[in-house]
């Protein structure tokens, strides 16, 4: 059996299976120090200014004029020295613009200037995997989360925890329970928090047949170990991709689009419904059947994000507004063990 994404053929994915979908932006890490959107495009153009300025004191000792110049003339600092395979650019110019970009995303500046697509990766990737990997690496030491961070809203229960709880109280009840997870960060925190926990009480099922992960833009998985930042930098950023670089003929939007159209209920987490992202897992499309149980986290109760959530068929009594640990923890995700 097949069907249709943006004109082509694709075929169904283990079509049998039919799960519960929990769809996670941005807002999902927020509260384990993960900066948002915005935040990682201010950070962005910071060190974009740091690295103009490097790159300017190298070349002009003296005061000289701006002019542009090859990637031979690249000092050898460290995120400037990640810059030079990018062909001609201009680290000037580029510092330039995305400082007077009108975007509030680094994507979305990527999407609007594709010349800059690698450096808006390259440094999108230096502003995120330092605190990734300080998270990844508490969990990997299975030190509590909860310890780790101060959410939004202040003080508050782990929601990956209480998911998990919850997880756990729906194979109590039901003898099992799949779920498929797709989310656009570039971190595995969730999954590895998940796979932590559950390797400790692996009583209610293999983390395997329970728990599946998929990340539409890709994941930061560092390979060996890396002495210098610029190292880790270049080697982590091509794992990663903004949304207008989707490969529709790509297996993990298969999944993901298998999973939404097959999902017996859809959970939304931190997540802004943008029309592209919607798009390229198979929400908003004329193939979404808009008839599954939709429940979602407006944090806010921002309105253009109730109107989104709307057209993917979430009922107002299925939006909650408040954080991830508070949305499950008032049951919205099915019942905790008493």
């Amino acid at each position: 059996m097949s069907f249709e994404v943006g004109g082509v053929l694709m075929d169904w994915v283990d079509q049998d299976k039919a799960s519960s979908v929990v769809i996670i932006g941005a807002g999902g890490s927020a509260d384990f120090g993960i900066p948002l959107g915005r935040e990682v495009l201010n950070k962005a153009i910071d060190m974009s200014r740091d690295i103009a300025g490097r790159f300017k004191k190298d070349l002009y000792p003296f005061g000289q004029p701006d002019s542009t110049v090859g990637p031979d003339q690249l000092p050898h600092s460290a995120l400037t020295k990640v810059l030079q395979p990018l062909g001609s650019i201009d680290p000037i110019q580029f510092a330039e613009d995305i400082a007077a970009t009108s975007s509030q995303t680094v994507d979305n500046f990527a999407l609007e200037n594709p010349r800059y697509a690698d450096a808006a990766r390259i440094l999108s990737t230096a502003v995120l995997a330092p605190n990734i990997f300080e998270i990844e690496r508490k969990v990997a030491q299975r030190r509590r989360l909860h310890r780790l961070y101060t959410t939004r809203s202040g003080q508050a229960p782990n929601w990956i925890d209480l998911f998990i709880s919850v997880v756990k109280e729906k194979i109590r009840q039901h003898g099992k329970s799949n779920w498929t997870i797709i989310s656009f960060n570039y971190d595995a925190i969730m999954e590895n928090h998940v796979r932590s926990r559950w390797k400790a009480d692996p009583v209610h099922g293999e983390f395997d047949e329970i728990f599946e992960f998929l990340y539409p833009y890709g994941q930061f998985k560092p390979e060996g170990r890396f002495l210098r930042a610029r190292d880790l930098v270049a080697a982590l950023a091509p794992s990663i991709r903004f949304a207008h670089e989707i490969d529709r003929y790509d297996q993990v939007l298969n999944l993901c689009w298998s999973r939404v159209f097959r999902a017996t209920e859809i959970y939304i987490l931190g997540f802004a419904c943008s029309l592209q992202n919607c798009e390229a897992i198979g929400l908003m499309t004329d193939k979404y059947d808009r008839s599954c149980k939709v429940v979602a986290q407006n944090f806010d109760n921002n309105r253009v994000l109730n109107n989104r959530l709307a057209a993917v068929g979430a009922e107002s009594h299925d939006i909650f507004s408040g954080s991830c640990s508070a949305m499950i923890d008032s049951g919205f995700f099915g019942e905790l063990p008493t």
